[in-house]
Formats: structure tokens, C-alpha cells, sequence
């Protein structure tokens, strides 16, 4: 008895503590939200409502919006117009409906091209917001304050509202608020939305005319580091040569953004300093050319003016708090040797020393190690991975997110949802996080202790973009390739921390390297193990791609091409499922040959269908034919052909490799037979001669599936088979047309293969009848 009085007076006082804790951490948030919104007032001034009507009767006023930066937005749930006037006083505008959500939030426009601006806004940072409820009785709107996605008000909503952020001396939409369900949605959530919002940063611009540069290189890497956090600006991977030790390869955007925009090609981009061979700090050249960038940064017109300034809060290795940057006030650059460097600076009280390592002779490939030290609260610090710069891969961006943990010994790598905003994960100990675009990634592992969670971002295209977006008539619209960034926590208990950042190719022999290299100093980071595959069933071809990625490897130690690797893993397919393919050959051939006797029947009881089912199955039994004995092997080999998809689509050897020099360049890439300037839709600025030949291959197969049996002497049945195999052989080099040349090259020998084994086939059984 005294025992459980015990147990229960000690669950009482934990609960008690619990309670208290709460109380005391809801007391300290009204306390702040009060301080943030203390002389923050917002009325019909600032942000004045106008009448709109229905354009079918514009004399009888419909409701209310606000206009913003040229584009008008309000709320409302039933009967929506279409087209509206939009009473503005001065006279009036005419404007179509671009979009509208469950929720009553519309968006209206004179143009489908126009864009709606919105305020990018800095994670876990208390930012003071208005509510703007549309219904034009209010004198001052509903405060409150917004962080982490969520907003907390002074007083109750009574109605539905767009929720406002001052920014200078506007103010920008950046969500809709539900008065009933008490529920805030950030306008960037509305996926249909999000190819017409233009995001504006909202916070202090950086000093940028107090920023240095200060350079460390090595066979792997060109880093460029900032005074400004003393953070990474920029990491420039040299190409592939005999003086360096590099895998990158240059492809065709490289060659294209150095012979049309040489100051962008630039490698610093701005002056910088480096350290000589005598150990002496002096200014550093800079290069046109050589170097893969890395992380997304400044952008350069043909004139080397800016046309854009990154941000110095977007550098990798940034120190993030409440969402902003410690990099109001520069850094002192404090040692510089060649393979070091160190920052010191003071931010909000807090003493902050930095001091990164290039691995000694090159033993860590791609990698950096950085030593943190904070004398100071080390609470809600992150240190942020950076934004890579967008890769290309079989046409389109790939930008993946993942976390790792360390169970029972095995490094299990997990992959991240994109965020569509700022989402805080705390899933214990995370041995490392990454960041890739396809083929490069930048990861970040704490040596000493693990990590207890992490916080991923996106970044709008328009706030950090990439350098496609220079691409003259608008190839790569900046808001189509947003950023992501990934950020792990510090631990509040420690002041010192060691961090191994790897920043290079996701290549299984590198990373490894690199894993052994951090390994022998420190603790096996496990980059290793980030290596995977992308496509939608990943899960299911993982496998199937690592055995035939082996096969690859094992033929390119051969040939050493590429190319002709793919070639011969396409005949090693061929013959580990010729049992499946012949299976499929013989009962295609089969069912030609009972062609005019299934047609007969088809004729005969065309009016009863009933009858011609079991005729048909009648005429199966006698000629012992499995109507989908043609497809049983297709299903085998789905995951095999995934599992290829996927392979090539992955596989970082094939970046830059060429297998026909002036036409296929890039097997990660399409095809270029010739190209011009102006981008014409679907076929873009090359042309692509590989989808073409894939496309006659497939059109030799399909005459050869088909019964040669005239088109009047057809069954309606026929005409449709017919008619379908001739729309899938013109819409698949259509949807084959931009995709990598190694796919092509892969499909086009793999059905002419298939070809070829059926007219041999088909010869066979006729020699063995005849």
C-alpha cells in the first residue's frame, strides 16, 4: 500500500511539473506575442477594401477584396464569378478568376500570365500579421502573429480572412484564415497555386557592401567562404583532368552558360583571396570556366552586372536562428592557411568561432570538416546544408531530402516529403541529412553526438533561383525550380561541435572514400548509404537496378564506354528473360495463325455476344491458346524494365559520358543531332533523332504483331487493336522525346532485339513445318 501511495504521489508531481511547464511556456508565448504586435495596428487605410460586381451585371456590387500589387484577391465561398469589375475609384478593372480553393480564396487577374506576390517568411520567427475579413465594416483589422505555419491571435476571428504581412511599406497576402475551423493555410500550400505566386523577401537586406570572399581549393573542391556568417557562398567542383582528381564531367548548360554568359561562368564569381604555395594571403584569380557550381548563387548578365543577389541567409553552413541568419554584421576572417580557415563574430551576445579543414592529402574526397564553438545560448540554433543548384535529370529537376538513423548497427536513410514551407521533425537520434539534386548532394553529419531531429524548408525559385533561369525566352522560369534546404538542430547542452559536410557527386566509390577518409579521425559518417534511386516505384526496382547496375559496371570494366555497356546490359536482359520473351513470341505467332478462323467467328456472332465468348474460348481449347499468355511475361518483366528506368535515370557515370561524340554528348541527357536558339513546344532547341528511330523500331513491331489481313476485311475489334497500337507508337516518342539518350538507346536495341528473336522464331517454326 505504501508503495503504491508512493508511485502515485510520484506521477502526481511529475504530471505537476508537466502542467507547470506548459502554463509557464504559454504564459512566456503571450508575453512575447504581446511585444510583437504591441505597435503593430493595421486599418482600412493600409490596406484598403474595394468594391467588385459579376461582370454579366456590373452595376450590382457583389462583395468586397483588396487590390494587390495588380491583382485583386478575396473570399467567397458560393456563386463565384467568372470575370468581375473591380471598382477602383479611379476607374474600373476588368479581371478573370485564375484560381480558387475549397476555402473561398480567389484570385482574380487581367492576365494568366500575371503572378500573385506573397512575402517569403523566415522559419520559427514571431512575425506580426493582419486579418483581413473582405466584408468592409471594420475599422482596424484582427492582429496576431504567425510562426512555424501557425497564428495565434490577439481576440477571436468572427469571420474567414486573408491574412496579411507588412513588408516596407506594403502589405502582402500570405494565407487564408478559417474563423470556424480556426485553421490558417499558407497560399503556398495550394499546389495549383503555387506557378502564380512571386515570393518577396521581407527581411533586412545583408550588408553587402562590407562582404569578402576568401577562397580554399583543392583536387576536389573550390570553396569560396563569406564574412558574412562566416558562411559558404559558394563550392565549385572542377571537371574531370589530368591535374585534379575530380569525376565531374562538363555538360552541354555548362558548355551553353560559358560561351553566352562568361561572367556567370565566372569561378568566384566576385574578387576573393586565397593562400599561395608560400603560405602568403593574396588575391585569388578568378576562372571563366572548369567548375560545376554547386550551390545556387549570384546571377551575372552578359554585362557582369548582378541580375540577382542571393542572399547571404541561404549559405550552406549558416547558423539559423528563429528562422534568420547570424550575419547582420560581418564576420573577422581571423587564420587563413591552405587548408584552413576560421570566422570570428558576435551575434545577440552570443561569441561564435568557426573553423573549417580540408581533409590532409585528399584522404576525404568532396568533404570538410567544420569546428563550431559558442560561448553563449546554443537553444534553437539549426545549421542549414544550403540550396544546390538544380541538376537536370532525364529533363527536369530532381531534388530529394533525406535523414538517417543508426539502428542496431545498420545506417537506415529515410526519404523527406518536399516541404511546401517550414517543417520541424524530431525523430531522435539522426546520424546525417542530405540534400541532392540527382547526381550531387550536399550532406551534413554531427561527428560527436547525433542529431535530434531536423528542419527542412522550401525556398521559392524567385527568392534563391537557379542559373537556368538566365537561359534567354524563359526556358527555366525561376518559380518552376524552387529551392530546398535541410537544417539539423544544435544540441542546447554542448558549446563545441564537429561537423563532416560532404559537397560533391552521389557516386557509391566516392562516397565511400569519403566515409573512410572522415572515419579515420572521427566517427563513419555513413554518406555511403545516401545513394539511391528516383522514380515512383523506387521501392519495388531498387533491387533489380543494383543487380543490373553490377552487370553494368562488370561490361564497362570491358568496353569503357558507357554506351556500349548499355548495349550489352540490353542483351543480358534479353537473354536472362528469353524463356518469358519466347513464351510471348510462340503465343503471338500462335494466335496469327487461327487469325482467320477468329475472325470468322467474330462475323458470325457479332450480334450475340454471349455465343462469340464461347466460341472463342471453344477455338482456345482446340488450338490450345492462352489468350494472355502474352502478357504473363510482360508482368515478369516490369520490375526488371523499372529497375532499368530507374538505373539509367540515377547513375552519376553517366553524366557528361559521351558514347558518339557530336550527337550523343550526354547519356544522362537527350540526344543533340542540331540546335537552335528559339524553344518550340514539345521539341524544345535541339533536335532528338534517337526518340525517332525508337519510334520506327516500334512501328517494325507492331506490322509485325499485326495479321496481314486487309483493312476492309477487318472486324471492328481489328480496326480498334490497330488504331491503339498506332497512337501508342507515335505517343511514346513523344513521351520518349526528352528523355535521357541512354533511355533511348536502352528502348531502341531492346525492341529491336525483340525483333530480331521474333523473325527468327517465326523462321524456326515455319522451317520445322515446312
Amino acid at each position: 500500500v505504501i508503495s503504491f501511495f508512493l508511485i502515485n504521489q510520484w506521477y502526481s508531481s511529475q504530471n505537476q511539473e508537466k502542467l507547470l511547464k506548459n502554463i509557464q511556456n504559454e504564459a512566456s508565448f503571450e508575453t512575447s506575442m504581446k511585444d510583437v504586435v504591441q505597435n503593430f495596428s493595421v486599418s482600412n487605410r493600409d490596406i484598403p477594401l474595394v468594391h467588385y460586381a459579376d461582370s454579366q451585371n456590373p452595376t450590382e456590387k457583389t462583395g468586397m477584396g483588396v487590390l494587390s500589387q495588380g491583382s485583386f484577391i478575396t473570399i467567397k465561398n458560393k456563386d463565384v464569378p467568372k470575370k468581375v469589375v473591380i471598382f477602383n475609384g479611379k476607374q474600373n478593372l476588368n479581371m478573370d478568376l485564375i484560381f480558387q480553393s475549397d476555402e473561398g480564396f480567389c484570385f482574380y487577374s487581367e492576365s494568366i500570365e500575371s503572378q500573385l506576390v506573397t512575402a517569403f517568411l523566415p522559419q520559427f520567427k514571431q512575425i506580426p500579421v493582419a486579418l483581413v475579413p473582405c466584408i468592409g465594416e471594420e475599422k482596424s483589422f484582427l492582429t496576431g502573429v504567425y510562426q512555424n505555419q501557425k497564428i495565434t491571435l490577439s481576440n477571436q476571428a468572427k469571420e474567414d480572412s486573408i491574412v496579411f504581412v507588412e513588408s516596407g511599406k506594403t502589405y502582402l497576402p500570405i494565407g487564408i484564415y478559417s474563423a470556424k475551423a480556426k485553421k490558417f493555410q499558407l497560399l503556398s500550400s495550394f499546389d495549383l497555386l503555387r506557378d502564380f505566386l512571386a515570393f518577396k523577401y521581407i527581411e533586412a537586406k545583408d550588408v553587402k557592401d562590407k562582404e569578402i570572399f576568401y577562397v580554399l581549393e583543392n583536387d576536389y573542391q573550390q570553396i569560396v567562404f563569406s564574412n558574412l556568417g562566416g558562411a559558404i557562398a559558394e563550392i565549385n567542383l572542377p571537371f574531370k583532368s589530368e591535374n585534379n582528381k575530380s569525376i565531374v564531367l562538363p555538360v552541354q548548360i555548362d558548355r551553353l552558360i560559358q560561351n553566352k554568359f562568361p561572367y556567370e561562368a565566372s569561378f568566384p564569381l566576385a574578387q576573393a583571396y586565397g593562400v599561395n604555395s608560400k603560405g602568403e594571403i593574396v588575391n585569388y584569380t578568378s576562372k571563366v570556366g572548369g567548375y560545376y557550381p554547386l550551390l545556387r548563387r549570384d546571377l551575372l548578365g552578359k554585362d557582369g552586372k548582378k541580375s540577382f543577389d542571393i542572399q547571404s541567409r541561404f549559405y550552406a553552413l549558416n547558423l539559423i536562428y528563429n528562422g534568420s541568419s547570424f550575419n547582420k554584421s560581418p564576420y573577422k576572417m581571423t587564420r587563413m592557411e591552405r587548408d584552413l580557415i576560421e570566422f570570428e563574430g558576435v551575434e545577440q551576445g552570443r561569441k561564435i568561432i568557426k573553423t573549417y579543414r580540408l581533409p590532409k592529402e585528399d584522404k576525404a574526397p568532396y568533404s570538410l570538416i567544420l569546428s563550431l564553438r559558442i560561448d553563449g545560448s546554443t537553444k534553437d540554433l539549426y545549421l542549414a546544408s544550403g540550396i544546390p543548384e538544380v541538376e537536370l535529370v532525364g529533363g527536369s529537376g530532381a531534388p530529394q531530402l533525406q535523414y538517417a538513423q543508426i539502428k542496431k548497427e545498420h545506417t537506415l536513410v529515410e526519404k523527406v516529403k518536399l516541404p511546401k514551407a517550414t517543417v520541424v521533425e524530431s525523430l531522435g537520434d539522426i546520424a546525417y541529412v542530405a540534400n541532392s539534386n540527382g547526381y550531387f548532394g550536399l550532406m551534413l553529419s554531427s561527428l560527436h553526438k547525433d542529431s535530434s531531429g531536423y528542419a527542412t524548408a522550401f525556398i521559392p525559385g524567385d527568392i534563391a533561383p537557379s542559373r537556368l533561369s538566365i537561359l534567354p525566352y524563359d526556358q527555366y522560369p525561376k518559380g518552376q525550380y524552387p529551392g530546398y534546404e535541410i537544417m539539423i538542430p544544435l544540441d542546447p547542452n554542448q558549446k563545441t561541435y564537429d561537423f563532416a559536410f560532404y559537397a560533391g557527386p552521389v557516386e557509391e566509390n566516392v562516397l565511400l572514400l569519403a566515409d573512410k577518409g572522415i572515419a579515420s579521425s572521427y566517427k563513419d559518417p555513413g554518406f555511403k548509404e545516401s545513394q539511391t534511386y528516383y522514380g515512383f516505384f523506387s521501392f519495388i526496382s531498387e533491387p533489380f537496378a543494383n543487380f543490373l547496375f553490377l552487370l553494368m559496371k562488370m561490361f564497362y570494366a570491358v568496353t569503357k564506354s558507357w554506351g556500349f555497356s548499355i548495349i550489352l546490359l540490353t542483351v543480358a536482359m534479353r537473354i536472362m528473360l528469353y524463356p518469358f520473351n519466347s513464351w510471348a513470341t510462340k503465343a503471338n505467332l500462335k494466335s496469327q495463325e487461327v487469325q482467320p478462323k477468329m475472325q470468322a467467328i467474330q462475323e458470325k456472332f457479332k450480334k450475340d455476344p454471349q455465343r462469340l465468348q464461347q466460341e472463342m474460348m471453344k477455338l482456345y481449347k482446340e488450338h490450345n491458346i492462352n489468350p494472355f499468355a502474352g502478357f504473363l511475361p510482360l508482368l515478369i518483366q516490369i520490375p526488371f524494365m523499372i529497375g532499368m528506368f530507374d538505373l539509367l535515370k540515377s547513375t552519376f557515370q553517366l553524366r557528361g559520358a559521351s558514347f558518339i561524340p557530336g550527337w550523343i554528348n550526354n547519356l544522362s541527357m537527350p540526344d543533340t543531332l542540331f540546335s537552335w536558339s528559339y524553344p518550340l513546344p514539345l521539341i524544345g532547341t535541339s533536335f532528338h533523332l534517337l526518340p525517332i528511330l525508337v519510334a520506327l523500331v516500334m512501328l517494325w513491331q507492331q506490322r509485325l504483331n499485326t495479321p496481314k489481313i486487309k483493312t476492309e476485311e477487318m472486324t471492328d475489334t481489328q480496326r480498334q487493336q490497330q488504331t491503339i497500337g498506332t497512337i501508342f507508337t507515335v505517343a511514346f516518342p513523344i513521351m520518349f522525346y526528352n528523355f535521357a539518350s541512354g533511355l533511348n538507346l536502352y528502348w531502341f536495341f531492346s525492341t529491336l532485339f525483340a525483333i530480331l528473336q521474333q523473325i527468327v522464331t517465326k523462321k524456326i517454326k515455319e522451317k520445322k513445318l515446312g
